[in-house]
C-alpha cells in the first residue's frame, strides 16, 4: 500500500477517481460542472470546486491554465493505480488474440517476446517493448559436444536456469569422437560452473596441456564460449509500434518526440528497472519513478517473466500518463502469463541468443 492517500476522505478519493477516468477518456482538463453530470452527483458545483482545490493543494491534481479545470498529477495517477482503479476482464477477441501466441511453433525467447510485444501494442494501441534480462551469476552448467563430421562439431552449452545455446565449430583438421569426448570432459571439469573471470590463464594452460597435440582446440573453443556468455550477460530491449504514440497529443511536442528517441537508447536503465521490479505482478511506472529521465512524461506497464524462479525478461507497454490503466494492466498480465506458460513447456528452449550455424 502507498504511504499517501490516507489523508483523503472517501468523497475525495471517489472524486479523484472520477477526474482521472474522465481525463483518460477526454484528454482535457475536468471542470466541476462536467463532473457533476458525469458522476450524476447531488453535490453542488461549489462543493466539488472546493474539494478539487484541496486535492490540488495536496498534490493530487494540477491546473494547467488559470481558467481551466484540473487534470490528475503524477501523484494522483499513482494513487489511482495503487488503490482506486477497478479490475478489467479482457474481451473474447482480446483473449483470442493473446492465445494465438500459443499456437505458433517457436523455440527462441526472442521471437516469443517480439510477437508478444506486437500483440500488446495492437491491443492497447500504445507502443510496446520487451526486455531480455541480464542473467544473474551467469555460467555454463554443462557442455555437450556432438560430432557432425570429421571437420565440424556442435558445441551445446546448457546455462544455469535452463538456457541452451548451440554453436557450430568448424576445423581445418580432422578429429574423431575420442578426441571430442576428452575435450568435453575437460570443459565440464575446468569451465562448467564458472563465470568468465574465473577462467584464468593457468586454467587455460592446464587444459591445453591435457589435450596434447590437440591443444590448438582450446583457445578458439573458449572464444566461442566467451562470446555466448557476453551475449547473454548484456541483456537487451526492443520496441514495437513507437509510431502509435504520435497519435496522442501528449507526444505532439518536438521535445516529447525527442524524449522517445532518447528512451530507445536507455537500455541499461531499462535493465536496471527490471532487476528492481516486483517479479510477482504487473508493474506500473508513472513518470521517472525509475530515474529514467526520458520517460518523465510517460507511463510504463510491464510484466516480468519468470521461469524456474529466474526472471528472463519482461513484456510491457509505453503510453502517456493518460492511459486506461485498468485495461492495460489486465492485458499486460494476460500476455505475460501466457508467455510464462510457453516458457514452462518442455518443448520450448528459452535460449539466448539461439543457434549459430
Amino acid at each position: 500500500m502507498p504511504e499517501y492517500g490516507h489523508e483523503l476522505s472517501e468523497r475525495k478519493k471517489q472524486l479523484l477517481k472520477a477526474i482521472v477516468e474522465v481525463h483518460i477518456r477526454r484528454g482535457e482538463p475536468v471542470g466541476s460542472k462536467f463532473l457533476i453530470q458525469d458522476m450524476q452527483s447531488s453535490l453542488s458545483s461549489a462543493t466539488i470546486r472546493n474539494e478539487m482545490a484541496e486535492l490540488e493543494s495536496l498534490g493530487y491534481l494540477e491546473q494547467p491554465h488559470t481558467s481551466a479545470g484540473r487534470i490528475p498529477s503524477r501523484k494522483g495517477y499513482r494513487l489511482y493505480v495503487d488503490c482506486l482503479m477497478r479490475g478489467y476482464t479482457p474481451t473474447g477477441s482480446e483473449r483470442e488474440k493473446i492465445a494465438s501466441l500459443e499456437h505458433t511453433k517457436q523455440e527462441e525467447l526472442d521471437r516469443i517476446l517480439r510477437d508478444a510485444s506486437r500483440i500488446a501494442s495492437v491491443l492497447t494501441e500504445y507502443a510496446a517493448f520487451y526486455i531480455k534480462a541480464r542473467p544473474l551469476d551467469l555460467c555454463v552448467k554443462r557442455f555437450d559436444l556432438v560430432l557432425t563430421d570429421a571437420y565440424r562439431f556442435l558445441l551445446v552449452m546448457t546455462f544455469a536456469g535452463g538456457r541452451v545455446v548451440t554453436k557450430s565449430i568448424r576445423l581445418t583438421f580432422p578429429i574423431d569422437s575420442h578426441v571430442l569426448r576428452r575435450l568435453a570432459l575437460l570443459l565440464n571439469q575446468y569451465v562448467a560452473g564458472k563465470r568468465m573471470r574465473q577462467i584464468t590463464v593457468p586454467v587455460i594452460v592446464k587444459m591445453e596441456s591435457e589435450m596434447g597435440v590437440y591443444n590448438v582446440l582450446i583457445t578458439p573453443l573458449l572464444k566461442s564460449i566467451y562470446g555466448a556468455m557476453r551475449d547473454l550477460e548484456s541483456g537487451d530491449i526492443r520496441f514495437e509500434g513507437m509510431n502509435r504514440l504520435l497519435r496522442y497529443p501528449e507526444f505532439a511536442d518536438p521535445v516529447r518526440i525527442r524524449s522517445l528517441f532518447d528512451m530507445m537508447d536507455s537500455r541499461e536503465e531499462f535493465l536496471d528497472m527490471l532487476e528492481s521490479a516486483d517479479a510477482s505482478c504487473v508493474n506500473v511506472i508513472i513518470g521517472n519513478d525509475t530515474g529514467i529521465d526520458s520517460i518523465d512524461n510517460s507511463a510504463l506497464v510491464f510484466y516480468p517473466l519468470q521461469r524456474g524462479g529466474e526472471v528472463l525478461g519482461a513484456v510491457g507497454v509505453i503510453g502517456p500518463y493518460r492511459m486506461p490503466y485498468e485495461k492495460v494492466v489486465a492485458l499486460a498480465g494476460e500476455i505475460g502469463r501466457t508467455v510464462e506458460q510457453m516458457l514452462a513447456d518442455d518443448g520450448l528452449r528459452p535460449g539466448l541468443p539461439g543457434r549459430e550455424g
